[in-house]
This record gives structure tokens, C-alpha cells and sequence, in this order.
């Protein structure tokens, strides 16, 4: 990504008694991780839609059902240095095949490489404040 460019993203919020599933991410600027859903790039030619479907197919070998947009979400923050902005295409949905719900830890690919590992976490603790989700807009969803 440019460093004026704006990315357009969709991402899935799963969730599961009173937990969602959440990747961990950490930025070097900060002590403690952050936590987001699920999700990836919005390619030119594609829905939003078309581009969840799309990631979960290629990072979780995913088939995924029932998807309702949320919200529209931008974000503008800083991370190393440098600011980036996006424009996020929030859904929730469900994963087809339910051995994912059974799993506590969902390892996901992005390109050849592993990349990090997907774990369902206490929606509790985000509106609580004991960690950070972002975009900071879905814990107040997570409070409805």
C-alpha cells in the first residue's frame, strides 16, 4: 500500500458462545497486541462480498454462509511510523462447516507461508477494555 493510499477491506465478525474469532496483531510502537476479525483486500473488480469469500476460502479453507453487512467503518491510525487509512466492509456470518467453532486455535495462510493463528477469545474482554479490538466501533457492536 502506497503511503497516500486509502485500502478498502471486508471482514467477518464470527461469533460463538460469547466469543469471536480474532487474530492478534502487534505493533512495535505499543507493549500490548491488538485484536481484529478476520478479512483481507478488496480486489478492483470485486464486491466486498465477493472479496470475504474469497479471503476465507484462501486463508482458512473456509466456505462461509449467512453474511450480513454491519457497518461501513473507516480507520485512519498510525502504525511504525507511517499512517494508513481504510475503509472496512463489516459483515457477520457463520462458517459452514462447524468443526471451526470446535477449534480453539484456526491456523490461516496468506500466500505460501503460515501466517499466524486465528483463536476465539471472550467478546467479554474487549468490552471491558482488558484488550484492544479494532476497529475500536465493533466493541460498541459487541455491546448491542
Amino acid at each position: 500500500m502506497g503511503e497516500r493510499s486509502i485500502r478498502v477491506t471486508a471482514r467477518c465478525l464470527f461469533r460463538h458462545e460469547g466469543q469471536i474469532l480474532t487474530i492478534s496483531a502487534q505493533d512495535p510502537d505499543k507493549p500490548e497486541p491488538h485484536y481484529g476479525v478476520p478479512g483481507g483486500g478488496v480486489e478492483f473488480g470485486e464486491t466486498s462480498e465477493q472479496a470475504l469469500r474469497r479471503e476465507m476460502r484462501e486463508e482458512f479453507g473456509a466456505e462461509i454462509a449467512d453474511l450480513d453487512l454491519l457497518s461501513v467503518l473507516e480507520e485512519i491510525h498510525a502504525l511504525q511510523g507511517q499512517t494508513h487509512h481504510a475503509v472496512v466492509f463489516l459483515y457477520e456470518g457463520r462458517f459452514v462447516d462447524s468443526s471451526f467453532y470446535a477449534r480453539p486455535v484456526i491456523s490461516y495462510v496468506e500466500g505460501p507461508e503460515p501466517r499466524a493463528k486465528a483463536t476465539w477469545v471472550p467478546a467479554s474482554v474487549f468490552v471491558s477494555g482488558e484488550k484492544r479490538l479494532v476497529p475500536e466501533r465493533l466493541v460498541k457492536m459487541l455491546q448491542e
